[in-house]
This record gives structure tokens, C-alpha cells and sequence, in this order.
């Protein structure tokens, strides 16, 4: 992908300056050329967004922006490489920390004893520095360009204003993220008079199925001449409100929300004007600007009817001030004249592009051009490896990516995959992924199957990132790159058979220069020896669910690698030494490998804050007393924010403090025991006694406890006041605890939204301190979403109040229960009986699936989107007359009447999109 020079450049300023002032430059012998282009770098860098933005319409200053980024790329591979050879030097020469103190410059010198070694260094810069004047002294392109100031420099950090009103609006006007619980759908039906748009809106409103579907429903004639207070004092009306007199937007407002408190299906006729249905639907803020009205409708237009570019405008605007100013910027933006001929890309979608600082710009070009890449986090890691983020002030570069990401999100440049509930995966549109390879050009090629695809390779320019597919069992380079010698990225992706690189000497200077190398999903078993001997930048190693069956300890050598993912790789059983000695290392990856264990010292990798598959201890009987890492290894990691760990049957007693509790940035925790059918009483105190001593820090986000042996979980999971310790906790899985009787009191997490309890053989009965209420506190579960129980045999029954009647009924009226509730699932609970009342009551319940010859014997079918009941053949079905359709009512009678009024085996009834379907070991029928 094409760098954004404004990026490259300020970052290669940043890493000069620090070269400059360390002990390396003094020694080398060429710290006045370094100045030199230096000074001349700096004197470029204003006029190089505005080259960013006219490189698309004249072809000149693209060539002289390519050329340029050819020259900072190759002076950055020069520093990167000199600083790592001092490094390392310096450190091999070491021979105690008190002589290093002492005698620095005497070392430092003799890493580059080697007078070739200075001369090569000396000749390249005095060469980058006779292109580089070049390049300045082109005046027919430095007089068409415009400096930029310095302080009109766009922020690397998101800085997003959101408007305020005066009533609180949970999702934006056009665009932005609705938010789960606004349950609102919009349609427009747009054209000319008489082709019969109020006669089909007429039909929709008077439908059945939107008459069952929302209690409150209001059509209203709009016309051309409106005004928007009447239009909402006749919508109060409708919805049986009172004016009571009102005379203000704001008065008429906060009626509306008193009066439509359910759902409510609203219909506008002959509305003439987009303001029409803003008055009515979203604030007026009492014309607080009424000349946006005239921006807005310019701006409108100009999106020629197309929603995407709607929402990627409003993703603009909500970075802007509600000012005429801020918004005539983007009406009169050059950007909505971006577009060529020959592309059909709508013009809004290059003026959200430009829109966005630098960094942004780059973040989205890796998104629209990474292929075969979706999950957030391996997204996050790939821009660190680029070089991408800065992080100023002491902060993880892993925060600050995250950030950028929620602002491509916010800007609906990227969309959030609905498929993942913990929003771990995200997807991009078509359309935008089009604009970002229109944008990227020559420096990036995608190779499928051996055919050039998305972009055509030009002789001038130096491919830097390649994405390669192959059916084949070898990997052939293609020409230009193994001649070019620039590749920075190579990835592979749908080569399912290859299993080795072809022509391994003339690969090696090809890929002298990589940062990121990823082969996932191929039958690779070594990697030849180049790639940890000589591939010294390497940032971004990923060799998951590979054949690859060792890692020898040269990886040592890869002192700059970031990123190790060795994950799922089925003939790996251990990995060396020499990991503890990638002192950059800050991600690694080994989940699903079946290691034997993890060599002692990983605490000594202190930038390391991602783990994902910390193995316990030693599988095998220990050689050596220092095999394997224990619990402790984890204690110096304080910048640890996820971490899985497994095999805790064999971590030793932690003596002294909490091992997670200097961990403030811990988001991810999983905590894992080896799966067995019996265990004694010492193995089950054992555990016990482990998991009290892993109390996470408040920040955690996500919690999974899986296989834990336990008769009873930990204090910290047990205690009421687990909503005051984990104020942040969004996700708990608990996984198989086959000896604990009783679950935790989880109603109190102020934050859960995602509850999944599985195989739970021991328990017999929730209760109400499943909900962790103390009285007069009246609220539990107030955020979750999603509750699934699933394999629980002897579970009988659930009950959320006090035995007696008369405490139960004051509990029951004071009590407020899954307020958010969306969708609750119960597999393999073949004893439970009933669910509870507030699970039917449940304002937002979209989804009840009950299955797997479950004999739920009482079961309300209510009003829901879907209802779901497979394979229940104890399953009564309520007749509730108020809530059902007199079809349905008349079906399920007929059902009774067949079936001796119990449903079969294999039911399953499902209500979507207001069709109801009844299925009984036969193929779905439509009634």
C-alpha cells in the first residue's frame, strides 16, 4: 500500500533525531551528512500534504511524491540496520554491567571497527543526499504546492467532537452505529408524483402484521408548506398525548418522549423536503444554526441519493463544529472533485478519506488492503509492525491503534461484523475497500494464484508489500521483487498446499528489508534459515496452523520481531530458549499448540503484553529444574492487557502479593485447567486455593474460566460486591465446573452484556443470589444482552424470588430484571421445568431458543422476532390470546387436537420477520 509521505516523513524525522543524539551516530563518522538530510528532509515536509492531495490529478507530483518515499525508505532501512548491528554488537561485548558504565564509547567503537562497514554507510548517505537535493530543487513542483503551517497540522489522535442537544440522542443523526437498543428501522420510498408512494404506505400501515407488531402507530400528512411545531404537536396527538398548550420545540419534545415509551411505527406522506422528517424525528435545537439547513441540503446533494455516502458524511461531520464555517468546508472541499474519469466511486467517499488525518489515512489504506484479514486484533498488531503508531506520553502503542480503530469505526469507514458479540472482527464495504486500492498504486501487488490482481506492476516503482495465493507446493517470487530488493510485507494467503520457498539464495536479499512475513494456512514445516539469520527488521512473524515442527534458537537474532504467532501448529511441541531474549517482543501467540511447556525467563520480556496460551509448568518430566514457567513469570509483565493461561493444575503455591494485581491494563483473562473426569478432594483445593490467588485488577473487560475443578469459585467471584471489583466486565464465560453446586452472584456487574454458563453438572438450582440484590437495591443485570445456559443435566429449577409469597411479591414489584435482555438460549437442560416470569417480561427480548430435548414443561409464547423450541417433546404450548395472532391461536388448537395437546418431539417454532413457522421432523412450513 502507497505510504502517506506526510506520515513517512515526519516519522523518519523522529527516528533521525533520536539517531543523531545517540552514541551510534558519534562513531560512524557520518553525523554532518546525516544533518544534512536531515535540514533538507525538514525543509520538504510542509508542502507534502498538499502534494498528497494533488498527486491524484497530476500525474508530476505523483512521480515526485514516489520518488521521495523511495528515498525515506531506503534512508530508514540504513538507520534501522545501523542501530541493530550497534545494538547487538554492543551487547555481545558486554562483559559486565560495571565496565559497560565505565567504558561505552570503547565498546561502542569496536562494533564498528570494521572500516568497510563505516564506508558503506558513509557512501549510501552521501548518495540519498544527492537524490534527496534533487528532488528539493525541483522548482516547477515546489511552486505549485502549498506549505502548510505548522500549527493547521492535523492531530494524530482522534479528536471527534459528537453534537449535544437538549435531549439526550443515543445514536447520531445519519450514519453512526445505532445503538442495540434504539430498535428503530427507516425506509424511505423516493419518486415523481402518481407512481403510487402513498398508496403503498397506506398497505404498510394498515398491514396485520404491523398492527401486532407496534402498539402505537401515526401517519401524518406533511405537504409542502409545513411547519415543523405543528407536524410534532399532530404526531403528540396521534400518539394520544397532550400539548397541554406546549408552544416550544423543546416542550413538545420532552411530551414525545413520555408518550411514546413502546415502539412505535411512524408514517410521513408527501413530504416534499428533508427537513421534514428532521423536525420530526430529531432535534431542532431551536434553529440554533438555521444555515446549516442550507449546508445540510448542498451536502445532501452532493451524495447523490447514495447511503453509504450519507453515512460516511455524517461520519465527517461529527468531527466537525455545528458552525456554517466548518460545514462550507466541506461543502466547497476540492475533494468532492477527486474522482476520475474512469472511476465510479461516489465523490463522498474520497472527501471522507481526505477528511482524515495522516495516521488515519494510512490505518485505512492497511484495512482496505491486508486481504484475507478481519479479526481487530491481528489488524492492531499489523499496523504496529509497519511502523504506523506512535504513542507519546508513556502509552502502549496498542491503545492508541485501538483508538484509531473506534475512529475509522465512529467515521463508518470500518463496520463492526455482527456475526461477533465480543466485536472482535470487523468488515469493510465493497465500495471503501475500492477507494483504498484506487488510492494505494504501485507499491503494493496482489499475486493470485500467479496472476497479477487489483493493480498493475509499473518498472518504476519499488513494490514494498506483497500479498501472494498459490495452489501450488512452492513459492515462486516474482521477478520484479526478487530484482528490486524493497519488500516490506509478504503475505500469504489461500495457499493450502505450499510447503516451501522457492530458491532460497536469491530470496534472501530479495527479503532482507521485511517488517512483516506471514505464511498462516499453509503446509510450511521449517522456514529456511535466512528468515532468522538475516531478517534482521523483521517486526510480524505469523506461522499459525502451519506444519512447522521446530523454531531453532537463531530466532534469538530477530531482536526487532514484535510479533510471534505460532498458534494451532499441531507438530510443535516446544519452542526455545532463545524466545526469552526478543526483548521487543510484546505479542505472542502459541493458543491450540500443543507445547509441552514454555522456557523459564518470559518474565524477563518486559514489552510483552499480550499472551494467548501461557502454558504451566512442564508437561513432561523436567531435564532441567529450569523447564518450564510458573504463575510467578507473569509478576514483572505490568504491561500485560490479555492473557490465556492453561495446564493451572500444575502451577506451584504463589507465596507474597496477587500475581495480576499490578496489572491496570489487563483487559483479556482466561484461566484454564487440563479436563478430567475425576479428581481428588486435594486436586480440587488445589485449585481453589490457584484461583484465589489470580484476582484480576478492576480494569478486566473479559473473563473466562474453563475446566475448573473447584467445589466453589473464588471469593472475588463469589462476593456481592463483585459489580464495585470489576466496574469494566462486559464478557464472562464459565466452562465446565463439574464440582461447584452453586453459581456466582453476577446480577450486580454493572457493565455485562454477554453470559455464557456451560456444563454445570453439579447444579441443581438458581436462586435469588444469582442476582446479587440486596434490598432496597433493585436493579440486576442491568446492561446484559446475550445469557445462554447450556449443558446443565440436573438442573431443575430457576427461581429469582424469595420462597414466601408475600417477600417474593414485594421483590417482584421492586425489582428491575435484564432490562436489556436481546436474546436468552437454554440447551442440554433436560430437567428444568420453567423459566421465570422476568425472562418473559423483559422489555427488549428479541430471541428465546430452547432445544436439545429439553423438557421445558412451561413456556409462554410471547410477542418475540424469534421463539425457538427443537426437539421438547414434554413442551405444552401457552395459548396467550393477547399476544398471539387468531391464525396462530386456531394452528396451535389444531396442533393440540392432533397431538393429544402436547407438541412432538422436534418442534421447533419460530417467529421472523412476522412469519411464524412450525417445523416437526419435516421441512419448514410457512403459515
Amino acid at each position: 500500500m502507497a505510504m502517506i509521505p506526510d506520515l513517512l516523513v515526519t516519522r523518519y524525522l523522529t527516528k533521525l533525531t533520536d539517531f543523531l543524539e545517540g552514541e551510534i551516530c558519534k562513531v560512524i563518522g557520518v553525523k554532518e551528512e546525516i544533518k544534512k538530510f536531515k535540514r533538507r528532509l525538514e525543509r520538504l515536509s510542509p508542502y507534502l500534504q498538499d502534494a498528497e492531495q494533488k498527486r491524484h490529478q497530476d500525474n508530476r507530483v505523483n512521480i515526485w511524491l514516489r520518488d521521495l518515499k523511495g528515498i525515506v525508505y531506503d534512508a530508514e532501512d540504513i538507520i534501522e540496520l545501523c542501530t541493530l548491528h550497534g545494538g547487538s554488537e554492543l551487547m555481545s561485548l558486554q562483559p559486565s554491567s560495571s565496565t559497560l558504565v565505565s567504558r561505552p564509547f570503547t565498546l561502542l567503537a569496536s562494533c564498528f571497527a570494521c572500516t568497510k562497514f563505516r564506508h558503506e554507510i558513509a557512501v549510501s548517505f552521501e548518495r540519498l543526499n544527492d537524490r534527496l537535493k534533487e528532488i528539493k530543487d525541483d522548482s516547477e513542483i515546489i511552486a505549485g504546492l502549498v506549505p502548510l503551517i505548522s500549527h493547521q497540522r492535523s492531530q494524530d489522535h482522534p479528536t471527534s467532537q459528537r453534537l449535544t442537544t437538549s435531549l439526550e440522542v443515543k445514536a447520531d443523526i445519519v450514519g453512526a452505529k445505532i445503538e442495540n437498543d434504539a430498535q428503530t428501522l427507516i425506509r424511505m420510498i423516493l419518486g415523481m408524483g402518481g407512481i403510487g408512494k402513498t398508496t403503498m404506505a397506506h398497505k404498510i400501515f394498515h398491514d396485520e402484521r404491523i398492527k401486532n407488531s407496534f402498539p402505537t402507530r401515526v401517519r401524518i400528512h406533511v405537504s409542502k408548506n409545513y411547519k415543523g411545531i405543528e407536524l410534532l404537536k399532530q404526531l403528540l396527538k396521534n400518539a394520544k398525548g397532550s400539548d397541554d398548550e406546549a408552544q416550544s420545540i423543546q416542550e413538545l419534545e420532552s411530551k414525545l418522549v413520555g408518550a411514546l415509551v413502546n415502539r412505535f411505527f411512524l408514517v410521513l406522506d408527501d413530504v416534499w423536503s428533508v427537513n421534514a422528517w428532521r423536525d420530526v424525528v430529531f432535534e431542532d435545537e431551536e434553529n440554533e444554526n438555521p444555515e446549516l439547513d442550507e449546508m445540510a441540503t448542498k451536502i445532501l446533494r452532493k451524495c447523490d441519493g447514495l447511503p453509504l455516502a450519507i453515512k460516511l458524511i455524517a461520519g465527517v461531520l461529527i468531527s466537525k463544529k455545528r458552525t456554517r464555517r466548518d460545514w462550507e468546508r466541506v461543502v466547497e472541499s476540492d475533494s468532492w472533485r477527486m474522482r476520475n474519469n474512469e472511476d465510479e466511486l461516489p465523490r463522498a467517499l474520497y472527501l471522507s478519506y481526505e477528511d482524515l488525518s495522516s495516521v488515519l489515512k494510512q490505518c485505512f489504506l492497511c484495512c482496505a488492503s491486508y486481504v484475507d484479514v478481519s479479526f481487530t486484533a491481528d489488524l492492531v498488531r499489523l499496523w504496529i509492525a509497519e511502523g504506523l503508531i506512535n504513542a507519546p506520553n508513556g502509552e502502549l502503542m496498542e491503545e492508541v491503534a485501538e483508538d484509531y480503530y473506534k475512529e475509522l469505526v465512529m467515521r463508518n469507514l470500518l463496520q463492526l461484523d455482527p456475526r461477533s458479540a465480543d466485536e472482535t472482527h470487523y468488515s469493510m464495504h465493497d465500495l471503501l475497500r475500492a477507494l483504498g486500492t484506487n488510492l494505494i498504486g504501485d507499491e503494493a501487488l496482489v499475486i493470485s494464484d500467479g496472476r497479477v490482481a487489483d493493480t498493475n506492476p509499473n518498472p518504476s516503482t519499488q513494490i514494498r508489500r506483497l500479498w501472494m495465493s498459490s495452489k501450488g507446493d512452492t513459492l515462486r517470487l516474482p521477478g520484479a521483487v526478487l530484482e528490486q530488493k524493497s519488500l516490506r510485507v509478504l503475505q500469504l494467503y489461500d495457499c493450502p498446499e505450499t510447503k516451501t520457498i522457492e530458491d532460497e539464495a536469491a530470496a534472501l536479499p530479495a527479503l532482507k528489508n521485511l517488517r512483516v512475513l506471514d505464511v498462516c494456512d499453509t503446509q510450511i514445516e521449517r522456514l529456511p534459515d535466512f528468515i532468522f539469520t538475516n531478517l534482521l527488521l523483521l517486526r510480524y512473524l505469523d506461522l499459525d496452523r502451519t506444519m512447522i515442527y521446530e523454531i531453532p534458537e537463531s530466532i534469538g537474532r530477530l531482536a526487532n520481531l514484535q510479533t510471534l504467532n505460532i498458534a494451532e501448529c499441531e507438530s510443535l511441541r516446544s519452542i526455545p530458549k532463545a524466545v526469552t531474549s526478543l526483548g521487543m517482543l510484546r505479542c505472542l501467540r502459541v493458543e491450540g499448540t500443543p507445547l509441552t511447556h514454555l522456557p523459564r525467563g518470559m518474565g524477563s520480556l518486559t514489552n510483552l503484553n499480550h499472551i494467548e496460551g501461557f502454558v504451566v509448568g512442564h508437561g513432561d518430566l523436567p531435564t532441567n529444574v529450569d523447564d518450564g514457567c510458573d504463575m510467578e513469570e507473569l509478576r514483572s509483565l505490568s504491561n500485560l492487557r490479555y492473557l490465556t493461561a492453561s495446564k493451572l493444575e500444575r502451577a506451584t503455591l504463589m507465596a507474597g502479593p496477587l500475581v495480576l494485581e499490578n496489572k491496570p491494563l489487563l483487559r483479556h483473562l482466561s484461566l484454564s485447567w487440563t479436563n478430567r473426569e475425576q479428581r481428588d478432594d486435594g486436586e480440587k483445593e488445589a485449585a481453589e486455593k490457584t484461583c484465589s490467588g489470580l484476582l484480576p485488577p478492576s480494569s478486566l473487560e473479559e473473563l473466562t474460566l474453563h475446566n475448573f475443578p473447584g467445589r466453589r469459585f473464588p471469593n472475588w467471584m463469589m462476593s456481592t460486591s463483585s459489580g464495585t471489583s470489576f466496574p469494566h466486565l462486559e464478557f464472562l464465560i464459565l466452562r465446565n465446573f463439574p464440582c461447584c453446586t452453586e453459581l456466582p452472584p453476577l446480577g450486580q456487574l454493572p457493565r455485562l452484556k454477554f453470559l455464557k454458563i456451560e456444563e454445570a453438572s453439579a447444579v441443581r438450582k438458581v436462586g435469588p443470589e444469582f442476582l446479587g440484590v440486596c434490598f432496597p437495591q433493585a436493579v440486576a443485570f442491568p446492561r446484559l444482552e446475550f445469557l445462554k445456559f447450556t449443558g446443565m443435566p440436573n438442573w431443575e429449577e430457576w427461581t429469582l424470588y424469595a420462597a414466601s409469597e408475600e417477600v417474593g411479591a414485594i421483590q417482584e414489584r421492586s425489582l428491575k430484571l435484564f432490562s436489556r435482555l436481546a436474546r436468552c438460549t437454554f440447551t442440554g437442560c433436560p430437567k428444568l421445568r420453567g423459566l421465570p416470569e422476568s425472562i418473559y417480561c423483559a422489555a427488549r427480548l428479541k430471541t428465546v431458543v430452547v432445544s436439545t430435548r429439553d423438557q421445558l414443561s412451561e413456556v409462554e409464547f410471547r410477542r418475540r422476532e424469534t421463539m425457538e423450541m427443537d426437539d421438547c417433546p414434554d413442551l405444552i404450548l401457552a395459548r396467550d390470546s393477547t399476544e398471539l395472532p387468531h391464525w396462530l391461536l386456531d394452528r396451535i388448537d389444531r396442533e393440540r387436537e392432533e397431538k393429544n395437546s402436547v407438541l412432538p418431539s422436534r418442534t421447533v417454532i419460530t417467529v421472523k420477520a412476522h412469519e411464524i413457522i412450525i417445523q416437526q421432523n419435516r421441512p419448514v412450513e410457512a403459515v
